[in-house]
């Protein structure tokens, strides 16, 4: 009250409206000298305000000045003179008036706001976070900088899809992972196909990209002769596999909407981009768990999406999709561990008495077409094929850790083998438990070099120390290059030498 001249207490109610729309009341007025001691201002006496507020309509209408506001000041001008007449500071997403010798703690307010900006810059610019926890004394909640906006921006944060259509295969998000390495049965890629609705997963392997629109015909084809329903809108990214005229021509013919996100926006394809985080997580679980090679990622990767049919998920209130597609719970008593050893019957018709009566193979997964397990046996046959007799050593894997760094080239030789569900049991050979040493040549290569050494023995008779030398070498050479070509190559120059 003693900053107040010729107050005055307010008998008539009296309220003044405030920012949040309420009212609050006002008990007195009177003149304050704001801007200088010659100058005096009208004033009213609120108390329940915790700031002194400035009214600049007021201002510039009683004390005929300008007002001009910039990022760091405020200036009050007289309009008559020109002359400076008042000024203030921004501070805190307000602008404080300063008048320092009246106002010793409005200039100490100035000061740590110029501290804060000062030391914001020194530290190179950073989070407000990170500047509060080191300078306590320093709030920093407030500081308002371009450069922070300039140097550090990011894209807006996407928030979760919760939302499902409201029938099956009306929405089906779509998504292509790869390359990669290429897998043991030759495959780099692989087509994902989200139903929106039960979220069940459809996977199809690549060998290339340019096969994901016959893929999706036999997907489409799929849909209209299992489920006798239509699919009606297909939402993937905008690359290039799924803008070719192909696939447009088709999606038109059958009257289906295709979505896709914007340039470089792939979380607009959020549900797929999420299945394919979870496939390869759960693939890559599968593979280290039982040091299983990564050139069987795409039996890895058929089996992780087996399994993630069959979890509970929170979008369908921890039902799988499989529950929801089917209309009743999936049966996971048959799952066994992915790599592990396993022990496959050998059929009466491929063995005599005296043979094996199982072969022992690696688990690769579970058939869709057939009732039982995928078995490959390495390293006699190299066939992927599907067994229902077969027996589990679930702790025990097919592979130690030493096959991680081992080359897919010496574990998996061309031609590649043949494809599941075309190689039957019947084709397994006897498995033995003795089966001789595989000489590193052929009888005729053997016979060839055996014949070679003799002559060149001969040869070596004739030869001095030096020339001994120079045999001795070849012949050492030839032990580790094991060619005949260069057998022949190295004799003639014997033959030549002096």
């Amino acid at each position: 009250m003693t900053s107040l001249h010729y107050f005055e207490k307010i008998t008539t109610p009296t309220h003044i409206s405030v920012a949040n729309g309420k009212h609050v009341h006002v008990e007195g007025k009177g003149q304050i000298k704001l801007l200088s001691e010659n100058i005096k201002s009208l004033v009213l006496y609120v108390p329940s305000f915790p700031f002194q507020l400035l009214s600049i309509g007021k201002v510039t209408k009683t004390l005929n000045c300008r007002v001009i506001f910039d990022s760091h000041r405020v200036l009050f001008q007289d309009r008559a003179t020109e002359r400076m007449i008042g000024e203030g500071f921004f501070f805190q997403r307000l602008y404080y008036f300063s008048n320092n010798s009246k106002h010793p703690q409005i200039s100490a307010l100035s000061s740590l706001g110029q501290d804060q900006v000062l030391w914001h810059q020194r530290l190179a610019h950073p989070s407000k976070n990170v500047l509060t926890k080191l300078m306590p004394s320093l709030d920093a909640r407030n500081i308002t900088c371009d450069t922070c906006h300039l140097s550090k921006s990011t894209r807006l944060p996407f928030s979760p899809s919760m939302s499902r259509a409201n029938e099956m295969f009306e929405l089906v998000h779509s998504d292509v992972w790869g390359p990669t390495i290429e897998s043991f049965n030759g495959y780099k890629y692989f087509v994902t196909f989200v139903d929106d609705f039960s979220r069940v997963t459809w996977i199809y392997l690549l060998k290339f990209k340019s096969e994901v629109v016959d893929v999706f015909k036999d997907f489409h084809t799929l849909v209209m002769t299992q489920f006798s329903t239509k699919l009606k809108i297909l939402r993937s990214d905008n690359d290039i596999e799924y803008m070719s005229q192909k696939k447009t021509q088709y999606l038109a013919f059958h009257d289906i909407l295709h979505q896709s996100s914007c340039v470089g926006t792939p979380q607009q394809n959020g549900v797929a981009e999420h299945k394919n985080r979870d496939l390869l997580e759960k693939t890559r679980a599968l593979i280290i768990q039982m040091h299983v090679p990564k050139s069987f990622w795409s039996q890895g990767v058929l089996s992780a999406t087996y399994i993630i049919n069959r979890l509970p998920i929170q979008v369908l209130f921890f039902k799988s999709p499989l529950e929801v597609l089917q209309k009743q719970s999936p049966d996971v008593s048959h799952l066994k561990v992915f790599g592990c050893i396993c022990f496959v019957h050998i059929q009466a018709s491929n063995h005599d008495k005296l043979d094996p009566r199982a072969a022992k193979c690696i688990f690769l997964g579970y058939s869709l077409t057939k009732k039982g397990y995928k078995c490959y046996k390495y390293p006699h046959s190299r066939k992927l094929f599907i067994s229902r007799d077969v027996q589990f050593e679930e702790t025990f894997p097919y592979y130690g850790e030493i096959s991680q760094q081992t080359s897919s080239k010496d574990i998996f030789p061309l031609p590649y083998p043949t494809p599941a569900d075309t190689v039957s049991p019947s084709t397994l050979p006897p498995a033995t438990s003795n089966t001789p040493h595989q000489p590193l040549m052929c009888p005729q290569v053997q016979r060839a070099s055996v014949k070679l050494f003799q002559n060149l023995k001969k040869i070596m008779n004739t030869l001095n120390s030096m020339q001994i030398l120079v045999a001795v070498s070849l012949c050492l050479l030839q032990e580790v290059l094991l060619a005949q070509g260069l057998l022949i190559l190295l004799w003639l120059i014997l033959r030549v030498i002096p």
